[in-house]
């Protein structure tokens, strides 16, 4: 996945060109973020996290269903007293995969 997101003619590859721009653009929000709060959570990133067996896992929104899925990348999550994510303190993140329906 790492290669494909750092190269945008294998962006175009796989997803087509109109989708690998809006792709790009979202990479470039979430590259730019100091943390995972700068994130909108409301379109057109639309930063939410998922639920269940992949709630410790986050998406932005690319286009109709499409998304980047990503999760924090740190040794140990930050969390806060509540045990959920500080979402304040996730510096870095790991794109897992660019998906279409991520409630299948």
């Amino acid at each position: 996945m790492k290669k494909t997101c750092e190269s945008g003619k294998d962006l175009i590859r796989a997803f087509g060109h109109s989708r690998a721009k809006k792709i790009q653009r979202r990479l470039t929000v979430l590259r730019d973020a100091d943390c995972l709060e700068h994130i909108s959570h409301r379109p057109p990133e639309r930063r939410h996290q998922l639920s269940g067996n992949r709630g410790e896992e986050f998406t932005v929104d690319i286009e109709d269903q499409w998304r980047i899925i990503f999760k924090p990348n740190h040794d140990e999550i930050p969390r806060k007293e509540d045990g959920g994510i500080d979402i304040r303190k996730v510096t870095s993140i790991l794109i897992i995969d660019i998906c279409e329906d991520t409630h299948q």
